[in-house]
């Protein structure tokens, strides 16, 4: 690693690298909320709306920019090599199906993603079009419900 070094100015880099090392190895698991719990909601109960399927992203297209809600199956919850963001896969092929992504600024704020792997949720937000694909962006653990 860092050799120690007289020079306070390049201590300091050396110091400051091996943070972000440090802090680009934690995962959502653990910086996951202790407190905060996903929701649950019955697909008999009356309040419970009509959701896209996401596997329907023709329909998704169309929605961009509004806020509305979709139902999958999470196959994979994924964080790239960045560690910047945690994916919800709901297909095995990722190309097929939308996907919801929390940033990392807003880990803290939900339970453990992990948790959802093999869940059917509803996912509810603005769909954005991320380069060429559907999705919506997480940023408050309200947005996801457990469908029972």
């Amino acid at each position: 690693m860092c050799k120690l070094i007289k020079t306070s100015a390049l201590a300091v880099i050396c110091i400051a690298f091996l943070a972000l090392g440090t802090a680009a190895q934690e995962t959502q698991s653990q910086l996951a909320s202790k407190t905060a719990k996903f929701s649950t909601i019955a697909t008999t109960d009356p309040a419970f709306p009509p959701s896209l399927d996401a596997h329907d992203l023709k329909a998704a297209k169309q929605l961009v920019g509004m806020d509305e809600s979709f139902i999958g199956l999470v196959t994979k919850v994924f964080t790239p090599k960045s560690g910047a963001i945690v994916i919800l896969n709901f297909d095995k092929d990722y190309k097929t199906a939308l996907t919801a992504v929390i940033k990392r600024a807003d880990w803290a704020k939900f339970p453990d993603l992990t948790k959802l792997q093999a869940k059917r949720i509803r996912v509810s937000g603005k769909f954005v079009d991320f380069r060429g694909a559907t999705e919506i962006d997480l940023t408050d653990p309200g947005q996801i419900k457990i469908v029972e």
